[in-house]
């Protein structure tokens, strides 16, 4: 509605614009370079057309076929410009009669015996020899045979594309899904169709020059290793740690009935199996044990305290019950509000936080229901089964060393100065972790090693499409000095940025496999750009590079500011390469009217336009005469035979007709000069834009050169209204971080409101909470050795590590309350608490921890993605279990005594009705 209400406006002559829902998703998944034997372009060029690209586009979840490459046919008047002006007629006209003379029309309708029947006027060609037959009319009442004007030609329109295949030209077939499809799926299915076509074509043949579907494919299968890694090393510690095999297999049975219904509901919901539902599933492997490590190290300890099986389980799941519960909610509370975040961010958070709530109640459905059934019938009385062998009480092992130093130390935070000493340094240790924070590197998403890398590559201004194909030889040359690429698909007369110019073209470069090179795409990355830096006259730019966008109103300006902030940063050893993707001033030749002149004569502006664009192009498409070729119809371009097009004094001579029936040379009513012009233009927010990609040198921070960006001289001496705009991965990483922020303290006070509801007071949930703060040390600490960026893996990292801490936290408290309750000194239930809740804290941690281990190693593919995440959750883990089983008891106490002052402040303040004179405020509430 908003491009029809000024389609008024559009200048004379602008094609319709094209309004259509986007329903396409990404890039390419696959690529076919097409050959067929004994056959020319045009005959294989019509087959990809007329029956391939039909045959592909009716497979499920495939959104579009692109042809690049390859030849259309095309009938081609080539006229003599002498014979035109010596018999009175221009290109335009004899295009307009052409149209109005040679074709098939409605003719209406008439009732022939009693039958009403259609009227079909039918006048086109069916030959080439008829098309050249063809009489126009010309200036004196007369008329000439269209050949007579200039050649007939059956021949293939003037391409604006091409693509090459490992050095060898071909024909290209583009594979776009639609969004949401199953890419692995499309892929059967598109070999399946294929298979048949070459069956039914012989000498025809599809070599796949682009695969996305290999990485996806290798993706899914090194998530589900590290997936099936991850439990067996979680199973592992909780055999490590009970020691007894029945316990180990009734975790065993935990972790598929946590999975299997996750993948049904992901089913259900209409998701599918990506790197973020994977993902989601992959570090949720310790997790999905861990609320059946909680039920089953609680049975183990009752019946190690001798009672029977049945009745071990039974008391010891309505003792941890509450607890289960309020961590699994806990966990799903944190997760619930980032699953709205929106945009593109929030397209990663929404499957990822909605995956882990659906295993985490899964998780916890097991748990209550499943684990104390398979206790009570599994397990064996303690030291009485040899297969067992589970022997000590609780008793003797809180006796060993670990248990003793534990134990010492609570006991020494527990003294009144120290405990205040404990808080001070929990809070020194978040705020020199947050100062740290300040010194990582940010980016938006890690750059991934899908063994494929795209380029694309721009020529001078004015090249032509031959110009470019030459150009690509070269660069096919230059690119066998680097042994890690395998194949070569060049697409040219396209780019990147969506651009089509003659002067660009996309280089698609598939590497040898991850496995297969010693080399990283980063590094292979770098390679390839030297043996690019060596083919001259060319600037190119890799996919996924770091892009800074120049935004302002004046061309001029934003043009003068790009320039000079490259210019800048090619010589800032900070930056490995920089170059400015936006589309320069192209050479134009510009034909002004003298509108006095042409008014004398009757001459219209529309006219002479008419005249110089039929004569050099032809007409656009729309306005062709078509030829009936049987099985289609071929478009016929009337224009200047190809040796008179080009020539500037040839073109001021070309005749166009006045109002009084005569004609007069283009040159007397108009002025052709040379000049520039661009021929397309990129807008962002209503302003001009200039786009520059870079590469930061070796060590540097996408973040650092960045900053270091907005501080350069070009960019303090820009042009009033021109500034830098926050466009791409910049924007999306601002968009990041803020609904991020957002999302995270609704999640937080979700959480406080449902432990509040839990445990019946106000002060004790923050207890909880405090220990969220002293997982970020170990987050930085993590990043600092490992040398990952603050991104987006590391944000969903923290968004798991939230719900991990979180649990901990409410194992520890909510048991040191039940004690209170049941009349055991404060300082006592505490300390029994921590050390009682310290074996199952730990097994959870060190499950966990094992079950990402195999993603911290980040190898396979999405391995790069993978791998910050779990450094994040792992280095937090560690650090927030160490300090929370120490600095969560003092702060226990810390909070009691606030919450008594409090209540004693409000009895005396307010002075309610209480049921009884010593009620407390959280008895009151």
């Amino acid at each position: 509605d908003a491009v029809a209400s000024i389609r008024s406006g559009f200048p004379v002559g602008t094609d319709d614009p094209i309004v259509q829902r986007e329903t396409i998703r990404g890039d390419a998944i696959r690529t076919y370079a097409v050959t067929q034997e004994h056959t020319n372009g045009i005959d294989t060029s019509w087959l990809l057309d007329n029956e391939v690209i039909g045959v592909l586009q009716g497979l499920p979840g495939v959104g579009r076929v692109q042809r690049v490459g390859g030849f259309t046919r095309e009938m081609r008047v080539d006229l003599d410009p002498d014979r035109l002006m010596a018999l009175g007629i221009t290109a335009s006209q004899v295009n307009t009669q052409l149209k109005a003379v040679n074709g098939d029309f409605a003719g209406g309708t008439m009732h022939l015996q009693n039958q009403q029947q259609s009227i079909r006027f039918l006048a086109s060609s069916k030959s080439v020899a008829d098309l050249a037959g063809l009489r126009l009319s010309i200036p004196g009442n007369r008329s000439v045979q269209l050949s007579e004007l200039g050649t007939v030609r059956d021949t293939w329109e003037d391409p604006t594309t091409f693509a090459r295949f490992d050095g060898r030209p071909t024909v290209a077939l583009a594979v776009y899904p639609t969004i949401g499809a199953n890419d692995v799926a499309i892929s059967a299915e598109l070999s399946k169709a294929l298979s048949r076509v070459e069956a039914d074509h012989p000498g025809l043949s599809f070599a796949a020059a682009d695969d996305t579907v290999a990485y996806t494919q290798g993706n899914y299968q090194d998530a589900m290793n590290t997936l099936y890694e991850g439990a067996a090393l979680a199973v592992v510690v909780v055999f490590l740690f009970l020691r007894n095999l029945r316990a180990t297999i009734i975790a065993c049975v935990a972790l598929p009935l946590s999975a299997i219904p996750t993948f049904w509901a992901l089913s259900l919901m209409g998701y599918s199996l990506n790197l973020v539902t994977l993902l989601a599933l992959t570090l949720s492997t310790g997790m999905l044990v861990d609320d059946s490590i909680v039920e089953i190290e609680n049975i183990f300890r009752h019946i190690r305290m001798g009672k029977a099986p049945f009745a071990a389980a039974a008391d010891a799941a309505n003792e941890i019950g509450l607890t289960v519960v309020a961590i699994s909610f806990a966990v799903i509370a944190i997760f619930a509000p980032v699953s709205f975040m929106p945009g593109v961010a929030g397209q990663y958070f929404r499957e990822f936080g909605v995956t882990v709530s659906v295993a985490v109640f899964f998780s916890l459905a097991v748990a209550r229901l499943i684990t104390p059934m398979l206790s009570a019938y599994l397990m064996r009385q303690g030291g009485h089964d040899p297969v067992d062998g589970a022997g000590e009480d609780l008793e003797a092992e809180s006796k060993g060393i670990i248990g003793r130093s534990f134990a010492a130390l609570l006991t020494l935070t527990f003294k009144p100065g120290v405990r205040w000493l404990v808080l001070l340094a929990a809070i020194g240790s978040l705020g020199l972790a947050l100062f740290a924070a300040t010194g990582l590197p940010t980016d938006f998403i890690p750059l991934a090693d899908e063994s494929r890398i795209m380029v694309s590559v721009q020529l001078p201004p004015g090249s032509t499409l031959n110009d470019t194909s030459a150009t690509a030889r070269r660069i096919e040359t230059a690119l066998h000095t680097v042994p890690e690429v395998a194949k070569v698909l060049v697409k040219g007369g396209t780019s990147l940025e969506g651009i089509d110019e003659p002067r660009r073209a996309i280089l698609v470069l598939t590497l040898l496999p991850k496995d297969q090179r010693h080399v990283s795409q980063i590094d292979t990355q770098a390679k390839v750009g030297a043996a690019l830096s060596l083919v001259p006259d060319i600037r190119y730019s890799f996919d996924g590079q770091a892009t800074i966008a120049i935004g302002g109103r004046d061309e001029a300006s934003v043009t003068k500011g790009a320039d000079q902030l490259v210019s800048e940063m090619q010589h800032d050893p900070m930056f490995a390469d920089a170059i400015a993707v936006a589309t320069f001033a192209e050479p134009e030749v510009h034909i002004v009217p003298k509108l006095d002149e042409a008014s004398s004569f009757g001459v219209s502006p529309a006219q002479i336009a008419d005249t110089s664009r039929v004569a050099e192009g032809g007409e656009s498409p729309a306005n062709l005469a078509s030829f009936d070729a049987g099985d289609r119809h071929v478009p016929i371009r009337v224009e200047l035979q190809p040796a008179a097009r080009g020539d500037l004094k040839l073109l001021g001579s070309l005749q166009i007709p006045t109002a009084n029936g005569g004609a007069v040379p283009l040159s007397q009513v108009a002025d052709i000069t040379r000049g520039q012009g661009v021929s397309a233009i990129q807008r962002y927010d209503r302003e001009r834009l200039a786009t520059i990609a870079f590469d930061p040198a070796p060590g540097i921070a996408v973040s650092d050169a960045t900053d270091h960006i907005a501080k350069m001289k070009a960019v303090v001496g820009f042009s009033a209204g021109v500034d830098l705009q926050n466009t791409g991965n910049t924007e999306l990483q601002g968009e990041m971080f803020s609904g991020f922020g957002t999302a995270m303290g609704f999640g937080i006070l979700g959480v406080y409101i449902l432990l509040i509801v839990l445990f019946r007071s106000a002060f004790q949930p923050l207890t909880i909470l405090a220990a969220l703060p002293l997982s970020l040390g170990g987050v930085v600490l993590a990043l600092v050795i490992t040398g990952y960026a603050f991104s987006l893996p590391v944000i969903i990292g923290l968004l798991m590590l939230m719900g991990l801490v979180t649990k901990n936290s409410i194992m520890l408290v909510e048991f040191a309350i039940h004690l209170i309750r049941s009349g055991i000194p404060r300082r006592v239930a505490v300390a029994q608490a921590a050390q009682m809740r310290a074996r199952p804290i730990m097994m959870t941690t060190i499950a966990m921890v094992a079950g990402m281990t195999p993603a911290l190693l980040g190898v396979g593919a999405g391995g790069e993605f993978r791998a910050p995440m779990a450094a994040a959750v792992v280095g937090g883990l560690v650090a927030s279990t160490l300090l929370s089983l120490l600095v969560v008891p003092s702060l226990f106490t810390i909070v009691d005594d606030l919450a008594e002052l409090s209540a004693k402040l409000f009895l005396w303040v307010l002075r309610p009705n209480a049921t009884e004179p010593s009620a407390t405020l959280e008895e009151v509430v």
